[in-house]
């Protein structure tokens, strides 16, 4: 019996069957581009998550760990899943603070943060943004973002002045 659940968890964590997952993944991903029925985008995302969480249990070493692990963040951030989504955020900056990845996480956190009314995190979080990457494309921008976070439209357009 054990030998044959060793067996199954071998398989499932195989090269090949990491690959079927990507490329599974891949083809919902395509699918829901594609679709513009709310209720068959709403099967595709229930359906991505579960292949991106699957994949993020299974292949925490793969070469496509960082990727995954951003879209699901993004995922679970564009479907108001703000808490879960700041949670990954902050895995990507923690497990890789040298990807590309890392300096859009920390600006996607600060961006949920700022959804749900935390604006002090998210000042936080731009700052911090701007201390660990000051050469970094991005940096007028978030420059500017810090100085309207938490604001009001008519505070922003006078700032913007």
């Amino acid at each position: 019996m054990i030998f044959l659940f060793l067996a199954i968890l071998l398989l499932n964590c195989s090269p090949n069957h990491e690959k079927k997952i990507l490329d599974e993944i891949l083809s919902l991903e395509k699918r829901i581009i594609k679709t513009s029925d709310i209720n068959d985008q709403k099967f595709l995302i229930n359906e991505i998550s579960k292949n991106y969480s699957f994949f993020l249990d299974n292949y925490e070493n793969s070469d496509f760990h960082p990727d995954i692990l951003f879209k699901y963040a993004e995922l679970l951030n564009s479907t108001n899943k703000i808490d879960k989504a700041v949670f990954y955020y902050k895995k990507i900056y923690n497990l890789y603070p040298d990807s590309k990845f890392a300096p859009i996480s920390i600006i996607s956190q600060a961006s949920c943060y700022d959804k749900i009314g935390k604006t002090n995190f998210s000042i936080e979080l731009y700052n911090l943004f701007l201390s660990k990457y000051p050469n970094h494309p991005y940096v007028v921008d978030i420059k500017k973002l810090i100085k309207i976070t938490g604001k009001y439209n008519t505070e922003i357009i006078k700032n913007l002045k």
